[in-house]
């Protein structure tokens, strides 16, 4: 049953994030193509800028469309009028939860890769990949780390926040489902003060750490606050970590809620 409630899900979510995903890998194609031919350089800076925004739209607007649909998928299916039905099926709470969970995190993954795929499609062009050598050797010097490992441990970060930054968005919705009036409301002012709690915390951790010399470090530390590698990869570390636990708390909480707190009035 688990596996049926996957599928239908994915299902669902895909007559609206095919589209939009097909349509920026599109337009990534179409621009690259422009980008390495000979019309670019007679092309108005204007019509330059005006494609860069356009592109930047699209990014934006593939992050909340995914986000939007995943998390509307969870709240009416299992919030709503809607919720009736789907409770009574013979399916527990706990694969309810684990299939949205699935489906949902597959899309965003699924955006991301896709995303990542669009920004090296116009990236990697032949003049870039000519002087990529010197490209990534000034990097190297001005990070004071391997430009390669950043670059792999930045794409690593954002792939483990699509993994666990979902249940947060859920415990969010369930929390506010929990009100009798005003519920996606609830949820939104919920979800800025736990971000705003955990937002607190984590800079509280990355002091402690020695994560932030630049900003609270006493002028003695000069020559530590240019070491670059160690506040990236000490952010980083603490970043994932702190993501983990709150998508594993998020889960949990969550689960609670459906098992013992549901309210469909």
């Amino acid at each position: 049953m688990l596996t049926k409630l996957i599928k239908y899900d994915l299902k669902s979510l895909s007559r609206v994030l095919i589209p939009a995903n097909i349509l920026l890998l599109i337009y990534s194609f179409l621009a690259r193509c422009v980008i390495t031919s000979e019309l670019y350089n007679d092309l108005p800076y204007f019509v330059i800028g005006l494609g860069i925004t356009t592109y930047i739209i699209l990014l934006v607007l593939i992050n909340y469309i995914t986000l939007f649909a995943v998390l509307y998928r969870f709240y009416k299916n299992l919030f709503t009028d809607e919720g009736y039905l789907t409770l009574t099926l013979p399916v527990t709470p706990s694969q309810h939860l684990l299939a949205k969970t699935i489906s949902g995190t597959f899309w965003v993954v699924l955006s991301y890769a896709v995303i990542t795929i669009s920004i090296l499609m116009l990236v990697l062009v032949p003049d870039v990949i000519k002087h990529s050598d010197m490209i990534m050797s000034e990097l190297t010097k001005s990070l004071e780390m391997p430009a390669s490992f950043f670059f792999i441990s930045t794409f690593m970060v954002g792939l483990i926040s699509c993994f666990f930054a979902l249940p947060f968005y859920y415990v969010c919705i369930a929390l506010g489902q929990l009100f009798n009036k005003h519920r996606i409301l609830a949820a939104v002012i919920l979800f800025f003060a736990l971000s705003s709690v955990v937002s607190v915390i984590s800079l509280i951790i990355l002091f402690v750490v020695g994560a932030f010399p630049l900003l609270f470090g006493p002028a003695s530390n000069l020559s530590e606050m240019t070491n670059v590698s160690h506040l990236l990869s000490t952010s980083y570390g603490v970043s994932c970590i702190i993501m983990v636990i709150q998508g594993v708390l998020s889960y949990v909480v969550t689960l609670y809620i459906m098992k013992k707190k549901i309210n469909l009035e």
